[in-house]
């Protein structure tokens, strides 16, 4: 139990970090520190490579949770919420160093402006991504509701709608998404990612026939 627990966690470790090490790999730090400008736009490439990978992570742990408890204990379901909520916050982070920057260089409604549709489609996806996924959390934080509780996972397939919205988002925008490390770990999570997202509707629509 010990090992396999040492397992996911290193490995999972590995991922988390391949995208801080892209960026650093891309920038040096030396011009990191430049100005305010070049500092912002820095930690918004690093929260959106961690970003992706503990949307990724989410995914993984919240599709198998029967199987993670069998694993890790009854800690697997504690390890998914605290997760989660972090991974939340650091999405949420991301475009608001956009939002930030926005302000810093054009003004207070340039700033309110890059909060809303425009149009790029693929800076369109990442925001209805966070829709997607603000909606999850707060379903998931309220499943207790009566009307949550009944219907919750349904809510909650928004998270899997949301990463790959991310994923075409991050593909076609990000800055570090095609470099050395970072990129294994792109491909290696759109392709988990989205095979058990596929497995999923596949599930849902065998059941559903099944009853039908």
């Amino acid at each position: 139990m010990k090992r396999r627990r040492f397992l996911v966690i290193f490995i999972y470790l590995l991922l988390l970090i391949s995208g801080p090490t892209t960026v650093l790999l891309n920038t040096p730090l030396s011009t990191v520190f430049r100005n305010q400008t070049t500092l912002i736009v820095t930690l918004q490439r690093l929260l959106g490579t961690v970003a992706y990978v503990m949307l990724f992570g989410q995914i993984v742990l919240g599709s198998k949770m029967g199987e993670w408890i069998k694993s890790l204990g009854g800690k697997a379901y504690r390890y998914h919420i605290t997760h989660g909520l972090i991974a939340y916050v650091v999405i949420l982070l991301h475009p608001l160093m956009q939002t930030v920057l926005d302000f810093k260089l054009r003004g207070p409604f340039a700033a309110a402006i890059s909060l809303l549709p425009g149009s790029d489609i693929f800076l369109n996806f990442g925001k209805i991504a966070l829709l997607l996924i603000t909606a999850a959390v707060f379903v998931g934080y309220f499943r207790t509701k009566p009307f949550l509780r009944r219907n919750w996972r349904k809510f909650h397939i928004l998270t899997y709608i949301a990463f790959i919205f991310v994923g075409i988002h991050s593909w076609n925008l990000g800055t570090d998404v095609k470099d050395f490390p970072f990129v294994l770990t792109f491909i290696f999570g759109g392709v988990v990612g989205n095979l058990i997202i596929f497995q999923k509707i596949y599930f849902y629509f065998s059941k559903k026939l099944m009853v039908n």
